[in-house]
């Protein structure tokens, strides 16, 4: 039961080894890191699980002056960097916790964790999924251990369905225990997935008190001490998370597996991160690089560079390394396949706000890939559309300009080309076929035609 105490000490051997053992069930087979803090380390320390399984290394962190006996925590999910503990930063979930504050309900003040626990069992009997362990000191903490890490998806909207599933599951757990109030109101409420788990032994540590106005400062009255439970005993029950989403979760719709199975059929709009005019042209600046025999030193450079245009052009993934090996084999010396699907695949990243990409998302202009393969001031005419001054853009008109070969120019001379054909009687497809246009635009330079001469 949950009592009050006046513990000094810090944990036994036995302790750690229990401690140890409920770390090992709970992040079994987890990346990332664990947030350890206390009352008095707020802030806290991030731990690799790999050590706080390790029972001498957990026994000297506890035992350290890093944190107190009172109120110290470990987070039930890990996180991808030592830096943050917040919801973007979650890399595994581990398990879901439900806080059954009873205490709090009008007048359930006086009932007992034994009481509360047996309350539970009912529930349980009555078919409310029964949690991996208890946590009990002034009220519980229902923990469901999941039985393998919920990682969560590097891709935004993913990330945020994968999250938004999981809260709706805790959010259900806790309705389905609120509708058992045979005996009493657990008052259950979901605890948020970067929420935390008291280490068992340690202290839940509670002061009340009042504001003295006279004197301006914050008097504690009494300060109460319970000693930090579970209800451990033996091997540890684990949950599927699809088990327990379908204990928990309204049922689904007639005809949903039907439903699902049609929409994995469609096939996926892929979104460009760049306009497609932009990764066509240099796709064709790559080849005609590779063409005029630059490949020495710089081969990987290309097939990296290649391999990232091409993915923001639209293509899927397959398509893209069907792709790069084909640009590879047009090398006097092509890199071996298996180098060239390591060292030249585009690495994910993280960019200055913590959230992490695929390495196909990095934007490169212009000037900087001329920098990256050491262009110089050779080959002037290719990549030289971004990364231009405001002058040289100017410059490069103009010049295209006294050429007759700006755009607007372009089309003025295939809108006459257009007209000359047109009278000697050629057919539209035959105009586009001359002047190798599409169909669709050589009857658009028609149209422009005849509203030049109905002017």
């Amino acid at each position: 039961m949950a009592y009050a105490i006046d513990k000094a000490d810090l944990y036994s051997k036995n302790e750690i080894q229990d401690i140890s053992y409920l770390f090992s069930e709970i992040y079994r087979d987890s990346r990332g890191y664990v947030k350890i803090m206390s009352g008095n380390n707020r802030s806290g320390y991030f731990y690799n699980p790999e050590v706080l399984r390790d029972q001498t290394k957990l026994d000297a962190i506890l035992e350290s002056r890093r944190f107190s006996l009172d109120n110290i925590y470990a987070s039930l999910a890990t996180y991808k960097t030592m830096k943050k503990a917040t919801l973007d930063h979650i890399l595994t979930v581990n398990a879901l916790a439900v806080d059954a504050d009873f205490t709090i309900y009008p007048g359930q003040e006086d009932i007992s964790t034994d009481e509360a626990r047996k309350a539970l069992e009912m529930a349980i009997l009555n078919g409310f999924p029964e949690p991996s362990y208890i946590e009990y000191s002034r009220n519980m903490r229902l923990v469901y251990v999941l039985d393998h890490p919920y990682i969560i998806p590097k891709n935004k909207k993913k990330a945020e369905s994968c999250r938004s599933f999981l809260k709706r599951v805790t959010k259900c757990l806790c309705d389905n225990l609120n509708s058992h109030t045979d005996i009493i109101n657990f008052h259950a409420e979901p605890q948020r997935l970067t929420s935390f788990i008291r280490i068992p032994y340690s202290v839940n540590k509670r002061s009340y008190g009042h504001y003295d106005y006279d004197r301006e400062l914050y008097v504690i009255d009494t300060i109460d001490r319970f000693l930090v439970q579970t209800n451990i005993n033996g091997s540890m029950f684990k949950w599927d998370i699809q088990k327990l989403s379908e204990t928990v979760l309204p049922p689904l719709f007639d005809g949903y597996e039907d439903w699902k199975e049609r929409e994995k059929g469609k096939s996926k709009k892929i979104v460009t991160i760049r306009p497609v005019s932009v990764c066509e042209r240099r796709l064709t600046e790559l080849e005609t690089l590779q063409s005029r025999g630059y490949g020495v030193g710089y081969r990987e450079k290309l097939c990296y560079f290649y391999w990232l245009t091409a993915r923001q052009s639209g293509m899927s993934e397959t398509e893209t390394i069907e792709a790069i090996k084909i640009f590879n084999k047009k090398f006097p010396y092509p890199l071996q396949e298996h180098r060239l699907l390591t060292d030249c695949r585009p690495s994910d990243y993280i960019d200055t706000n913590g959230h992490r990409h695929e390495g196909w998302e990095r934007k490169y202009k212009d000037i900087t890939i001329r920098t990256e393969l050491a262009l110089g001031t050779a080959e002037p005419d290719l990549f030289g559309g971004e990364g231009m001054s405001n002058s040289e853009k100017c410059k490069n008109y103009y010049n295209k300009k006294i050429c007759g070969e700006t755009k607007q120019q372009k089309i003025e001379k295939q809108v006459y080309q257009v007209a000359v054909l047109r009278s000697e009687g050629k057919t539209w497809k035959e105009v586009s076929e001359i002047l190798e246009i599409p169909l669709r635009t050589a009857k658009r330079y028609g149209e422009r035609l005849k509203k030049s001469r109905d002017v």
